[in-house]
Order: C-alpha cells, then sequence, then structure tokens
C-alpha cells in the first residue's frame, strides 16, 4: 500500500485483528479491482458456525479526490453465490424485512452475479486521528458481525428452501 490516509486507517484495522488472531489481508490494487481492499475472515457464525469474509475498501469512484477528508467506506459481505439462480420470492420478502429493521446496513441481491450480499456505508474523515477511525471502524464491524450472528441461519434456511417466509418472519424479533 502507499502512504495515503486511507490505506493507513485499513493498515490500522488490518495490525488490530492481526494481533487479536483474526485471520486478515490485505488486497492491493490492481487493474481487476481499482482500490485496495482488507479482508477480515470470522467464523463461527450463527448456529451451523459459517464462515464470513469482510471486504473493507473505500470506495474511489465516489469520492471528490484523494485530498478530501471525508471518504466513503464499504463493507461487503459474500453470504451464498449462485450463478443463475433466481431468488425466491420468500427470499425476496425476507430481505425486505430485515432491510427496513436493520440499524446498519441491508442485504441485497447481484441477479446476473447471483450474489446474496450484505453491505455497509459509512463515511470515515480521514482528519480525525487513525485511531479514533480505527476504534470506530472496529465498533462498526463488531455490529455488523453481530447481525450475521442473529440472522445467518435463517436466511440460510430461507435460501435453501427450507423455511418459507412466515417461519422465516416468526424467527426474528420483528414479529
Amino acid at each position: 500500500m502507499t502512504g495515503t490516509e486511507m490505506e493507513r486507517i485499513l493498515q490500522g484495522c488490518q495490525a488490530l485483528y492481526g494481533e487479536a488472531g483474526i485471520p486478515v489481508k490485505v488486497v492491493e490494487a490492481d487493474e481487476q479491482f481499482p482500490y485496495a481492499s482488507l479482508l477480515v475472515a470470522f467464523d463461527g457464525i450463527g448456529e451451523q458456525e459459517r464462515n464470513i469474509q469482510l471486504d473493507i475498501c473505500f470506495l474511489p469512484s465516489l469520492q471528490s479526490s484523494d485530498e478530501d477528508p471525508v471518504q466513503l467506506l464499504q463493507t461487503f459481505v459474500s453470504i451464498c453465490e449462485a450463478p443463475g439462480v433466481t431468488l425466491s420470492p420468500d427470499m425476496h420478502r425476507f430481505i425486505q424485512l430485515l432491510n427496513t429493521n436493520l440499524p446498519l446496513g441491508a442485504f441485497g441481491w447481484m441477479e446476473e452475479a447471483g450474489v446474496l450480499f450484505y453491505k455497509a456505508n459509512t463515511i470515515i474523515d480521514t482528519a480525525v486521528d487513525q485511531a479514533q477511525n480505527v476504534k470506530m471502524m472496529d465498533r462498526q464491524n463488531g455490529l455488523i458481525l453481530h447481525i450475521h450472528q442473529l440472522f445467518m441461519d435463517v436466511i440460510l434456511d430461507v435460501w435453501e428452501g427450507n423455511a418459507s417466509y412466515e417461519e422465516a418472519r416468526e424467527r426474528t424479533p420483528f414479529t
């Protein structure tokens, strides 16, 4: 990584998670992905103890310039990948239910790629102390993990056709 403040913030998160023994990796920008990402792996999510990976990056295409201290940070989680699959009506309805009640981010479906995902965006002020930004990102990532801990099993049950929308809704605190 080069020495921009955004990259230093990602490096600060990398150091924090690495010191905690959490698998973490920086993916450098290249022709296919024009921005660096921090990949943070977590296991044991939900009763099925699924693995998830947070893909954390600054979104350069939405920034006015690298010099602007206010930058947009995205955290992305690919939950299931099934190219060519059509999302069931129950899954659509369940995603809508979750999204209208989540405190942060949203679940979604990329039809062409066949990816069921979660993403959250936040504004980072790079003029603020790096340690403060890293702490805020860590707290936000904790909330993202909590959301996945709460809903991963029921999302997968609807995805796999093992639960209807009504059954899934009963398993949420939103009934």
